[in-house]
């Protein structure tokens, strides 16, 4: 019997989804905010001095999106921190926790 290997797709696949396409500007506006609120600055400067910022500012969701969904289009847990702060919040994970970068859950009442 001859195979004849895995199907190839006929059309690309898409670089977004549909459903992150239609919050886009949900997100974008969100983001402004936030970074707007923090002044530009990053957030977790102050709390977590002996890292060193660099890069830009990114939109960091401080609850896991598996434990809230649609944390990403929150603004109560959405802050604005730089990419060395956000970098070495998801790579030590146990510090971030202890200092409030992280937490497993926001009450919403």
């Amino acid at each position: 019997m001859k195979r004849s290997g895995p199907l190839r797709r006929t059309t690309p696949l898409a670089k977004m989804s549909k459903k992150r396409r239609a919050e886009y500007a949900q997100r974008m506006n969100l983001r402004r905010d936030v970074f707007e609120q923090a002044d530009y600055r990053c957030q977790a400067a102050a709390i977590v001095p002996q890292v060193v910022c660099f890069g830009g500012l990114d939109a960091h969701e401080i609850t896991p999106r598996a434990t809230h969904p649609g944390a990403h289009l929150d603004p109560n847990v959405v802050i604005a921190i730089c990419r060395g702060h956000h970098t070495w919040a998801h790579e030590n994970p146990a510090d971030a926790y202890a200092y409030g970068l992280l937490v497993r859950r926001v009450d919403n009442g």
